[in-house]
């Protein structure tokens, strides 16, 4: 599905409401589901943010959780590793409309 997602921390860290305003926001296909992680050494569940070329445009969100769907609107909770270091991370994750 088409959506564009805000990055809700940075490093591990809630980014500040301010800053959220003017932050990028990142337009692309959502996809959630079952991988095969070697950096976990496990299978999990992950989200995947791909630009309509199929080029990842953020960090695999490892382990994610969809906290809340409603309107539209959705909000994930995943790990992000981040050059071999791994960070809590949360998008907020606007549909696109049909």
């Amino acid at each position: 599905m088409k959506v564009e997602v805000q990055l809700l921390n940075d490093k591990g860290r809630t980014v500040p409401g301010a800053q959220l305003r003017t932050q990028k926001r990142f337009s692309g296909v959502l996809s959630i589901g079952e991988v095969r992680s070697t950096e976990f050494g496990r299978t999990l569940i992950a989200a995947h943010l791909r630009s309509s070329e199929g080029d990842e445009m953020l960090p695999l969100l490892h382990d994610a959780v969809v906290l809340r769907y409603e309107s539209g609107r959705m909000r994930i909770r995943g790990v992000e590793v981040l050059n071999g270091t791994q960070h809590g991370q949360t998008w907020d994750v606007k549909v696109a409309a049909c």
